[in-house]
């Protein structure tokens, strides 16, 4: 038998449903769902700042549409057409040259946070004032090469360091350095062992090494410096500097020989010419005669020049304008080589240096000069190092004597 509900019981009754839910279990306390809005839901709620525009100074307008520009380009690029993405890159791009540096600062950090690149705003910023652009080329974040060459071609000392300092440097950047780097970036590129740089931008380097000498240790070291060029640049060096060259760019020649057989190098040998050299890079050295030292030595000091060079380049296996640019070499560096690859020993080495100081009237002093860096050179290196040095100094010294 059914009875009438009093008010009471229903409230009563409609409160346990609640509590329990459509299917008689009880409810759990949900907590609302908070996320961050997105760039696009920011500018909607901000669409009531964009109608006070005319309320605002033009900065405030143009620091307001950059603003929500960059909303925009810092989202995944899913989130909208590449064509409209361009389309407001290009927009963010023209606004830039109307804006303060401090916007432009602003952004540039925003960039950075959000690790986007959007092309034609980051080229405007890499090309602005150092505190908006520096912040930006000392990031991780990755450019396209011609936005880095044209700092390099037409910002600051600054700019240029900064891009000299980033790792992996691409071959075309670190040749826009070379080309027009101020001495500072160019420390900064030599130093940067990750920069990738050509053989034509290592050659302009050694050029410049001429006139500024604290380029000479950062290219030596660096394990991509071309032996032949390494010892070109040899010849102006300082004394500690060629001791390093030497040390680094010369070799044993075991291994290969061991694979290609004497004979075969022999004969490639004498048939002259651009065989004949290569052959020469691997041969082991022939030992020059005793009694050819000695006849060297005799005509170096009784004037003799010719036959100096006739003896010593067919001995050693090398031109005789390379024997010549030894000899005539105002250190005692070259010539150690030469008497080690040569087997002077060290008496006749000693005899060689000081009838070189006789004729170029430089002061003698035997004590000094058997401890020196060209006596600990001829002392310490092999013979068959000395011969690699050897063949490089003839493969360049038409280069240095033209």
């Amino acid at each position: 038998m059914s009875r009438v509900l009093h008010n009471s019981e229903v409230i009563k009754l409609a409160a346990q449903s609640a509590e329990r839910g459509t299917f008689g279990k009880k409810r759990t306390e949900t907590k609302p769902v908070t996320r961050e809005p997105t760039a696009w839901e920011k500018m909607q709620v901000t669409q009531l700042e964009g109608l006070k525009a005319k309320d605002m100074t033009d900065e405030e307008q143009l620091s307001f549409f950059l603003s929500r520009l960059s909303d925009l380009l810092v989202q995944p690029s899913e989130k909208m057409p590449p064509q409209e993405r361009a389309l407001i890159d290009d927009v963010a791009h023209r606004i830039t040259k109307l804006v303060s540096k401090e916007i432009l600062v602003s952004l540039s950090e925003r960039l950075i946070a959000q690790h986007a690149t959007p092309p034609a705003l980051i080229k405007a910023l890499l090309l602005s004032d150092e505190e908006v652009a520096l912040p930006l080329l000392r990031s991780t974040m990755k450019f396209a090469d011609p936005d880095l060459i044209a700092v390099v071609k037409n910002k600051s000392e600054a700019h240029q360091v900064a891009v000299a300092r980033r790792e992996n440097l691409p071959t075309t950047v670190c040749e826009a350095i070379v080309s027009h780097g101020s001495e500072a970036a160019l420390r900064h590129l030599l130093g940067n062992l990750s920069s990738q740089i050509s053989r034509q931008s290592y050659v302009l380097l050694s050029q410049r090494s001429l006139t500024d000498p604290s380029l000479l240790d950062l290219l030596i070291e660096r394990e991509t410096f071309p032996a032949d060029i390494a010892h070109l640049v040899f010849w102006w060096c300082r004394s500690k500097e060629r001791k390093r060259i030497i040390e680094r760019f010369s070799c044993q020649r075991e291994t290969i020989r061991e694979i290609i057989p004497e004979d075969f190098l022999l004969a490639l040998r004498d048939k002259g010419g651009p065989s004949s050299f290569a052959a020469r890079m691997i041969l082991k050295p022939e030992r020059l005669p005793r009694e050819d030292v000695e006849a060297a030595l005799s005509a170096l000091q009784n004037g003799d020049n010719d036959k100096v060079l006739s003896i010593l380049s067919e001995g050693a296996g090398i031109k005789e304008e390379t024997v010549a640019q030894i000899l005539d070499d105002s250190g005692g560096e070259a010539a150690a080589v030469l008497a080690k690859a040569c087997h002077f020993g060290r008496a006749g080495f000693l005899r060689l240096r000081h009838i070189l100081c006789e004729l170029k009237g430089q002061p003698w002093d035997e004590r000094e000069f058997a401890n020196d860096t060209a006596a600990i050179i001829h002392d310490t290196l092999s013979t068959d190092r000395a011969d690699v040095v050897l063949r490089y100094w003839d493969r360049t010294s038409r280069e240095v004597t033209d």
